[in-house]
C-alpha cells in the first residue's frame, strides 16, 4: 500500500479528525482503522470525528468497520461523532448495527 492512499487522522486538542473523501479500498478502510486507534492509543484524544459526507455509497464492510471503530474507540474512552451521513448511509449504519 502507497503511503499516499492513507486516510488523514488529524488532532485537534483533545479531539482526532478524519475526513473520508475518496471511494475506499478495503485495505484502506483496514489501515484506516489500525491507524485510528493506534492514534487514540497514543495520544489519548477523547473524541473521534469522522466525516463521511463526500461518499456516496459505503457497502456492508465500510459500514462495519465505522461501527467497529466508533465501538471500539469506546473502550478506549474516545467518544465518535459521524457526520455528513446521507439518508442511504443512515440506512445502511441502521441495517447494520450502529
Amino acid at each position: 500500500m502507497y503511503e499516499a492512499q492513507r486516510i488523514p487522522v488529524l488532532k485537534i486538542d483533545e479531539n482526532l479528525i478524519t475526513s473520508i473523501q475518496i471511494e475506499l479500498s478495503d485495505r484502506m478502510v483496514v489501515q484506516l482503522q489500525k491507524d485510528i486507534l493506534e492514534k487514540i492509543k497514543k495520544t489519548g484524544a477523547k473524541g473521534l470525528l469522522i466525516d463521511v459526507s463526500s461518499l456516496d455509497i459505503i457497502d456492508s464492510f465500510i459500514a462495519r468497520s465505522v461501527i467497529n471503530i466508533a465501538r471500539t474507540s469506546k473502550y478506549l474512552d474516545a467518544a465518535t461523532v459521524v457526520t455528513g451521513i446521507s439518508p442511504e448511509i443512515a440506512l445502511t449504519l441502521l441495517q447494520m448495527g450502529f
